[in-house]
């Protein structure tokens, strides 16, 4: 977002907006409604409301768990609001790295049909890319940079003076 003007961000979650506040060529938009408990996050009747009265250009949605059937997410509210996002949206692209493959969550946000796009990492099995390249959905795997490691140098042991 460093590089673009004029940027509108619509989001119901407070960790987005805590870290988009202070730049000044974004406008920011809160949707209101309850904050979840155990995520920063807000949701409910009023929340979905208010986002019900936008169309964007792109949204952006995270998943719990992803399957052949689609992306998942553990809460049902968060389910709402976000296929109400993508149906508001000129593009819907989800965004979820490898981890989210194979897992298990309570209910289906939405069936891969109705995403443009997903962001994921190289880590994707093979049995797993080679389902999702026969969704409508065009997949893009990014590098991740392997974790430093830092090495080990033996210290003599501390002596205390007596």
């Amino acid at each position: 977002l460093a590089g673009l003007r004029d940027v509108k961000v619509l989001t119901a979650s407070l960790a987005v907006a805590s870290t988009l506040y202070a730049h000044s060529h974004i406008e920011l938009i809160l949707l209101g409604g309850t904050a979840r408990r155990g995520s920063p996050d807000l949701s409910g009747p009023l929340t979905e409301d208010n986002l019900a009265r936008f169309h964007v250009d792109l949204a952006v949605l995270g998943a719990d768990a992803m399957t052949p059937e689609g992306i998942y997410t553990h809460d049902v509210g968060v389910s709402r609001l976000c296929r109400i996002m993508a149906a508001h949206a000129r593009r819907a692209i989800v965004a979820a790295d490898s981890s989210k493959f194979g897992g298990h969550a309570f209910y289906r946000i939405a069936g891969w049909s109705e995403f443009d796009d997903l962001f994921t990492d190289e880590a994707v099995p093979p049995s797993v890319r080679k389902w999702l390249a026969q969704t409508d959905c065009r997949v893009h795997y990014a590098s991740v940079p392997k974790p430093l490691t830092l090495q080990r140098h033996a210290h003599p042991p501390m002596r205390m003076p007596s």
